[in-house]
């Protein structure tokens, strides 16, 4: 699925999947930048962006640079967005 036709953003680069975890980040994948209770997702942008992240979801105020920043909602609370927006994906290439 194209990022375009996911997050209704601008760009044409292919999603290939999602993580919290910016080890897990590989090329294509959205990167969920969140606050943990151990960590905060927020630190590891610039991994995950140089490990192939086409966007990453964070709050409107983090500065996010060399990838696509999806701001997260604030109806949207942390990791809670990023399952609907996968399950979103699953089901489009379920289609496939």
């Amino acid at each position: 699925m194209r990022l375009a036709d996911l997050a209704g953003i601008s760009g044409d680069s292919e999603v290939t999947g999602f993580a919290i975890d910016h080890r897990k980040v590989a090329p294509g994948t959205i990167f969920g930048a969140f606050p943990g209770a151990r960590f905060n997702g927020e630190d590891f942008i610039a991994s995950a962006v140089s490990s192939g992240a086409v966007a990453v979801v964070a709050r409107p105020q983090v500065r996010v640079e060399g990838s696509v920043h999806i701001p997260q909602s604030s109806r949207a609370r942390g990791s809670r967005s990023l399952p609907r927006a996968s399950s979103s994906h699953s089901l489009a290439r379920s289609r496939q």
